[in-house]
């Protein structure tokens, strides 16, 4: 199997199960990606996910393309994008199609109850995976000098309601000043 039908099918696979949004998809990239086919280091797929978080657009798709594209350049960035979002094209079609003529059972009204829990489950353990990720910790669970921005950015996003774009902003001027320093 070539490499570009591979990425398609890894990305397809996560665009088939990545229920709760793009969140939730990192967990199943990060599977597929550098865990199953070892095409990315776990740095390389952080640094795609933080610039994916960076740009407009929904971050599963940005981060489909920057990792496709560090697979096998622009053919594995177009690829990738297609097999994420295909799953999302056929089944939102079919759904919009069912859903209309089956939402006041309640079978489905169940069903869609026990899938909320089950996504929050998802989106907390692809938050726990980036934590580790992103080197949050030092040495002895010391705070390191990133996991030191954690708690700054939680609060201006929750308690000033700051953009996230002006947080991520902020971040970035930050690390540079601090790069600045250690160099």
């Amino acid at each position: 199997m070539s490499m570009l039908t591979s990425l398609i099918l890894a990305f397809f696979k996560v665009g088939l199960f990545s229920y709760g949004g793009g969140y939730a998809a990192i967990a199943l990239i990060m599977s597929e990606i550098v865990q199953r086919n070892h095409w990315l280091t776990e740095q390389q797929l952080v640094q795609a996910i933080t610039l994916s978080g960076m740009v407009p657009g929904a971050i599963a798709i940005n981060c489909a393309a920057l990792a496709g594209y560090q697979i096998t350049g622009i053919p594995g960035s177009v690829v990738a994008v297609v097999g994420v979002i295909l799953p999302s094209i056929i089944l939102a079609t079919l759904a919009s199609h069912f859903y209309g003529r089956l939402s006041h059972m309640g079978q489905i009204q169940s069903m869609m109850a026990m899938l909320r829990p089950a996504v929050l489950a998802i989106l907390i353990l692809a938050t726990v995976k980036l934590m580790g990720m992103a080197h949050l910790l030092g040495p002895g669970l010391m705070p390191s000098l990133s996991g030191l921005i954690f708690p700054f950015a939680l609060i201006a996003i929750f308690r000033f309601r700051l953009h996230p774009l002006i947080v991520i902003l902020l971040a970035g001027l930050a690390g540079l000043f601090i790069g600045t320093l250690t160099v």
